[in-house]
Parts: C-alpha cells; structure tokens; sequence
C-alpha cells in the first residue's frame, strides 16, 4: 500500500464517519509520514514533499459534501422570495401602467349613449 492510497483512505474514513479507522490511519501517517515539527508549522517527508503535506491536510479536514435536509424547514421559505421575483418582474411595467392610468383619469370612458347618437352612414 503507498503512502498516497493510505491518505486518500483516510479522507474517505472521515467523510463516512469510520473515526476508528481515520484515527489508525493518522497514527500511521504520523510515523510512515517522517514530520518535522517547529513551533510554527509541522512537515511531513522531511518537509522534501509539500504535496504530501497538502494531501494530508485535505484528508484530515475532509467533509461530506452533502447533508440531509433538516425536517425543520417549512416550505414556506420560498414566499419571500417569490414575491420579490413578482416584484422585480413587474417594476418595468408600472410607469406604462401610471402612464395609462393617468389618461384614462383624464378622458374618462366614453359613454355607450354618445355612441349610439352619431349616425352611421
């Protein structure tokens, strides 16, 4: 087995949650790795490899991706947002519509009696 498949498989133990099996492989890496430690930064291989150090912090930080969404979110969440969307998508039609608000306000409808009073030819 490499030291680069002993890494990856640790990154896979965290993210599936096999603690024991990412704690062995750790202390592993801790012995196989060869660190060199200062007060300030710690180096595996000697500190020859940065890639192996990279490696290594990916696999010992590694996460699930995805969660579980939790049972707590209603669907309500969305109305908020939807109404800004109804928003945004009718502010560039309000001033056509002041705009004929207005003349219509002005004129007013036309009465169906002053239509029926001029004679059709």
């Amino acid at each position: 087995m490499s030291l680069s498949a002993t890494v990856v498989t640790l990154g896979a133990a965290q993210v599936q949650g096999d603690a024991p099996l990412a704690g062995a492989l750790a202390n592993y890496s801790e012995l196989a790795g060869l660190p060199v430690g200062t007060p300030w930064t710690k180096r595996y291989a000697f500190g020859l490899l940065p890639v192996g150090d990279a490696f290594l912090a990916w696999s010992k930080a590694a996460r699930p991706w995805v969660a579980a969404v939790p049972a707590t979110v209603s669907g309500w969440w969305r109305a908020p947002w939807v109404a800004v969307l109804v928003l945004v998508g009718a502010a560039p039609w309000v001033p056509a519509a002041v705009r004929r608000w207005r003349r219509r306000g002005r004129t007013g409808p036309v009465p169906p009696v002053a239509r029926e009073a001029v004679p059709v030819r």
